[in-house]
């Protein structure tokens, strides 16, 4: 009789240790599905385009013409124009020398069809 209440105890010890594995598996494929891997099927934020440094913004559009200056960084996010110059205003394309912050806007300034000035 001891031996067969041996081996239940045995048999049950099994069992309940089988009960823990199983449910710490459960557990973690659970974790995993649900917050081990929340950003997967989110889009990628849009980044949009390159924050520039002033001067290499500056190097890029100097003198340049409307349509290098499309070639160069895109169009615009506004325009205007004066009896004298045109305006372009790109947003958030340079960054500030001093802060590293970037620049709310960017005015780039045409006068005879070239870029005279860059105001930031």
């Amino acid at each position: 009789m001891a031996v067969v209440g041996l081996r239940w105890s045995l048999g049950m010890g099994a069992f309940a240790l089988g009960c823990l594995v199983t449910l710490g598996a459960v557990a973690a494929v659970v974790f995993a599905f649900f917050w081990g891997g929340q950003d997967r099927g989110r889009p990628e934020p849009d980044r949009g385009p390159p924050a520039y440094s002033r001067h290499e913004f500056a190097a890029l559009l100097t003198g340049k013409t409307a349509a290098e200056v499309l070639d160069a960084v895109g169009k615009p996010e506004a325009t205007s124009e004066d009896g004298a110059a045109t305006y372009w205003h790109y947003r958030k394309r340079t960054r500030d020398p001093v802060t590293g912050a970037t620049d709310s806007d960017v005015q780039v300034v045409f006068e005879k069809g070239r870029v005279v000035a860059l105001n930031y």
